[in-house]
């Protein structure tokens, strides 16, 4: 019985960081935490109190960098569960014991920390992809998961025909770059459900003034998502894709490179 309610606690946890059956790449991602719930004395505290958001935030994390990373969760798997639960043995307490278990996985070969090219890689992973979830909440925390989030086109992909490309007046050398970035990360962002289906085709200058009107609440969104000072015409697409990939990998260094693997959740 105490097995099925940490297993609960742990997949419960993993829905309110908005995994669901096609973003939990990895369902082994389940046993540690299921372990770490059975070693505490107030799960259910844990999961809700306002005195466990940094242990959540921290936990949060953890859980999409191993899921991002290749190969964490693929061979060798039993080695690697039998040293993340001795791991959790010899650290109690109420925080995830995540500087133990990343010397675990750097002893192991399975190191959290990406190299130049890793970076690339994420920069490069595409809409509705295995991975491209966790690398969307990783870059852009915060978000409340207890609402339903999409995997959004910040420049509507139903734009990117080529005829549409045309009438747009974009210049036919220009047309398979545009086909090429539609769907990679930097034109991707999070947004509720709700919004995105409000949001539909229209381009993101323009739903930006609808949706907030306010000028403080416009500024928090477009710098919260590495879209601000610039041009969002449609027209600027390519210019503004480079860019927040260049926004978007800088905040990938600061979240995924560190000597030790560990790092502050929060990325400003």
């Amino acid at each position: 019985e105490q097995s099925k309610q940490s297993l609960i606690a742990a997949a419960t946890l993993l829905g309110r960081f908005g995994y669901h059956a096609r973003t939990l790449t990895a369902d082994s991602v389940l046993l540690p935490l299921t372990y770490f719930f059975s070693r505490l004395e107030k799960p259910q505290a844990f999961q809700e109190s306002t005195s466990f958001v940094s242990e959540r935030d921290e936990l949060r994390a953890w859980v999409a960098r191993s899921l991002l990373k290749p190969g964490i969760w693929g061979s060798g798997l039993d080695t690697l569960l039998a040293r993340l639960r001795t791991a959790i043995d010899e650290n109690p307490g109420a925080r995830f014991p995540v500087d133990a278990i990343e010397r675990e996985l750097t002893s192991l070969g399975k190191s959290l920390v990406f190299q130049d090219a890793e970076l690339d890689d994420v920069l490069a992973l595409r809409y509705s992809g295995p991975r491209t979830f966790a690398a969307l909440s990783l870059l852009y925390p915060g978000l409340d998961f207890s609402q339903t989030f999409h995997e959004d086109h910040v420049f509507p992909r139903s734009r990117f025909t080529r005829a549409k490309l045309a009438a747009a007046g974009v210049d036919a050398s220009h047309a398979e770059r545009y086909a090429e970035y539609v769907d990679q990360l930097p034109n991707l962002q999070l947004l509720q459900d709700t919004a995105n289906i409000e949001k539909q085709a229209i381009l993101p200058a323009e739903w930006i003034e609808r949706r907030y009107p306010e000028s403080e609440a416009r500024a928090h969104y477009l710098h919260s998502n590495d879209l601000a000072d610039l041009d969002l015409d449609f027209g600027s697409f390519i210019e503004v894709f480079e860019a927040r990939r260049d926004r978007m990998r800088a905040r990938l260094a600061t979240v995924l490179r560190t000597e030790t693997g560990h790092r502050s959740p929060a990325v400003e």
